[in-house]
């Protein structure tokens, strides 16, 4: 399985944590296409085996779990399905791991940003942009300079 994050929360439950990027299935027996460029994060108890990943408890979009700064509740009806920020400090950075080398492996993306002072196509500055827009961070903590002149974007 591709795109999941094995971990257990302060309970010893265990789950599996996927992400669903553009044009990826997802739901139940995979019959939902994912059609938004930005990716959504999964959440299954893996002690089930209802779909290949576990029992599905929820799902949210990328930009909204990045903004959790506490513990989250994945279930109101079971405090068994609740993660610890601890814990989900260490799934926003398997997140942000993940998109980073998914957006390597693609060559970033077909749009390429054009550096103004160089004038040079660069992908990585997109990259780094499109980064900073899914996962919410301040752009001064995230590198975002043209590969061949270092110029910052704004």
């Amino acid at each position: 399985m591709e795109n999941i994050y094995k971990i257990k929360n302060q309970l010893g439950i265990p789950f599996n944590v996927k992400l669903v990027f553009k044009d990826e299935s997802y739901g139940k027996d995979k019959c939902l296409i994912h059609d938004k460029d930005e990716p959504m994060v999964e959440f299954y108890d893996s002690r089930f085996d209802h779909e290949p990943e576990g029992l599905f408890i929820s799902r949210y979009n990328i930009s909204a779990f990045s903004e959790i700064k506490t513990g989250i509740n994945l279930d109101v009806n079971s405090y068994k399905w609740s993660i610890d920020y601890e814990y989900v400090a260490q799934i926003q950075g398997f997140i942000r791991e993940a998109i980073e080398k998914k957006e390597k492996i693609h060559n970033c993306n077909p749009t390429i940003y054009l550096c103004e002072d160089c004038e040079v196509s660069c992908a990585r500055l997109y990259m780094d942009q499109v980064l900073g827009d899914f996962l919410g961070e301040p752009e001064d903590n995230i590198p975002i300079a043209c590969e061949a002149c270092g110029a910052k974007a704004e």
